[in-house]
């Protein structure tokens, strides 16, 4: 990791494999306990990571306008990003199932999760 204080980073092949962070410490008082505290923030940015969610936005956006241009086709993105939540937001793979009844059960779960989660 390196620290970097810089708003600007070059956008270098470099740059992209590095993990750039700030710390910074943050002092307060804490009313309700009565307390006082010292916190100490680390963020850190990746331009890799920031170009990949770059295209994950961009993909949603065009998803967004096919949408408006074609309301009546809007059922498969809603069946996609139930299968992303699954794989990302779950955990949901891999799957080391080789009985179909616990293959069966595992589908289950997942999808029973999935029905809580996009109610919630």
């Amino acid at each position: 990791m390196n620290s970097s204080y810089s708003s600007e980073l070059e956008d270098t092949p470099e740059n992209r494999k590095k993990i750039f962070y700030k710390q910074k410490l943050i002092e307060g008082y804490d009313e309700e306990r009565d307390i006082t505290f010292d916190q100490t923030l680390i963020v850190t940015y990746s331009l890799t990571y920031k170009l990949y969610q770059q295209t994950v936005r961009n993909r949603q956006i065009e998803r967004a306008k096919k949408y408006l241009e074609h309301p009546s086709e809007s059922d498969r993105w809603e069946i996609e990003e139930s299968f992303r939540i699954m794989k990302s937001e779950f955990d949901a793979r891999p799957v080391y199932l080789q009985r179909d009844d616990r293959i069966k059960s595992h589908f289950l779960t997942c999808f029973i999760s999935l029905m809580i989660y996009r109610i919630l």
